[in-house]
């Protein structure tokens, strides 16, 4: 009967130790969810103040902002030629010292920042 009772009393035990370690597992994700909520509140917030502003507004890099001006002025006309292009890129590699794939990427951003402004410089 002893070693019956021995083993309950191990069972018993293992049991325990058991329960204890999934309670300390689900506190574990417990935490890791706070803090992947605390993480997504602060990308969120972020998102939330860029979403309203004006892409514009947002432009740091000056060399953005004279692509963006350079392409706003080319489509005054008319659409965005090839030879247009070129030169925007060309004048980007002369003026800025920008590689021909930075002087791409700069055209790229100018035609989406002058895409979403919707600003026609006949007006302007």
């Amino acid at each position: 009967m002893a070693i019956v009772l021995g083993l309950l009393a191990a069972l018993a035990g293992v049991g325990v130790w058991w329960w204890r370690l999934q309670m300390a597992a689900d506190a574990a994700r417990g935490v890791a969810d706070a803090a992947g909520e605390v993480r997504g509140f602060w990308r969120r917030m972020l998102w939330n103040r860029k979403a309203g502003r004006n892409q514009l507004d947002m432009v740091d890099d000056p060399r953005e902002a004279a692509a963006a001006m350079l392409v706003v002025l080319a489509q005054y006309d008319g659409a965005l030629t090839d030879a247009e292009q070129t030169l925007i890129k060309q004048q980007m590699h002369d003026t800025f010292d920008a590689s021909g794939s930075e002087a791409e990427e700069l055209l790229a951003r100018g035609r989406w920042l002058a895409r979403d402004t919707g600003v026609d410089p006949a007006q302007a």
